[in-house]
């Protein structure tokens, strides 16, 4: 017999349903963030070096 449910109590489980969503946005966040403002400013980078026009 359950006492509190199958999965626990409701509210512990809204709390871990709520902070994983929210870690999962701000690495979403960081990611598009990283995307789209690399931020890599040094002439020697390795991209440099894939992305040159003589490739």
């Amino acid at each position: 017999m359950f006492i509190c449910g199958p999965a626990g109590p409701i509210l512990g489980n809204l709390l871990v349903a709520g902070a994983g969503g929210i870690i999962t946005l701000l690495c979403i966040a960081a990611a598009v963030k990283m995307i789209l403002f690399p931020g890599e400013t040094s002439a020697d980078h390795p991209k440099r070096r894939i992305l040159a026009p003589d490739r």
